[in-house]
Parts: C-alpha cells; structure tokens; sequence
C-alpha cells in the first residue's frame, strides 16, 4: 500500500488560499464596522434634527431661512 505525499505545491496553495480566506475575512469585518459607525452618526444626527424640530420649529426654519438668503442651503 502507498502512502500519499502531498506535494510542496499543494501545500503552498492550501496555504495561500487559507491566507486569501482570513484576508477577505477581515476585510468584510472592518466593511461592516465601518457601515455600522457611519449609520450610527447618520441615525443620530437626524434623530437629534427631528428632537430639534420638535422642540422649537421657528428657530430651526430661522436657520434654515438664513442659510437660504446667505447662498449656503442647497436648492
């Protein structure tokens, strides 16, 4: 009976794939990290938008009408 050797070519490319394989691990990680962070400061800073809104809509239309009349808010 004979034994399998496995080839130093095998090798290397079981060894490069499993590299490939952490690499693009991690990768997707720090993606979604950074999806999530993002997110976080968008959904807050609207949420803190809305609480302002609500608590004093005539100094936040103020705001806005003066951005509006110094060219700064967008059409």
């Amino acid at each position: 009976m004979k034994h399998y050797v496995e080839l130093d070519t095998q090798k290397y490319y079981r060894a490069k794939t499993k590299a490939d394989a952490i690499m693009l691990r991690r990768h997707k990680a720090g993606q979604a990290i950074k999806t999530f962070f993002l997110a976080s400061i968008i959904i807050t800073g609207f949420t803190i938008a809305c609480f302002a809104l609500l608590q004093s809509p005539d100094t936040v239309l103020g705001a806005v009408e003066t951005l509006k009349t110094q060219g700064l808010w967008p059409r």
